[in-house]
């Protein structure tokens, strides 16, 4: 039953990071660079097994190559309050067809999620596999 489990944790962990990841290789090779500022910072509580976790989600504004100002929550956060400051200027990469999308250009912003993602998928399927293996 517990190899059941950890191998569909581990398929949902790879594909969620998979998808993340080609989100941000392509907005890695086709994104608009643009200067943003961080208009406000977004306190967001989930529960998870162990209690709650705390994040903070910034919310940055940019100009769009057509002159257009958006403002956009980043899905992507810290765990640190201290990791994004009202008025701060943070580099943006943006799709022009999907500015709403756009993400804060930083390596720990943009890349790590979707690797955190993707080892803990590798790591739940090998742990099905010792357990198949240990039954």
């Amino acid at each position: 039953m517990f190899t059941l489990v950890f191998v569909g944790l581990g398929i949902l962990c790879l594909v969620i990071g998979v998808v993340m990841f080609r989100s941000s290789k392509k907005l890695s090779r086709e994104g608009v660079a643009a200067d943003g500022v961080i208009t406000r910072v977004d306190l967001d509580r989930s529960r998870t097994g162990d209690g709650e976790m705390t994040s903070y989600l910034p919310v940055f504004e940019f100009k769009s190559s057509d002159g257009v100002t958006h403002a956009v929550k980043s899905n992507r956060g810290s765990n640190s309050s201290k990791a994004f400051k009202v008025g701060q200027p943070v580099p943006v990469l943006y799709l022009p067809t999907q500015p709403e999308k756009a993400q804060i250009n930083k390596a720990g912003l943009m890349w790590a999620a979707p690797v955190v993602f993707c080892v803990l998928g590798v790591a739940l399927l090998g742990a099905s596999v010792v357990l198949a293996h240990v039954r």
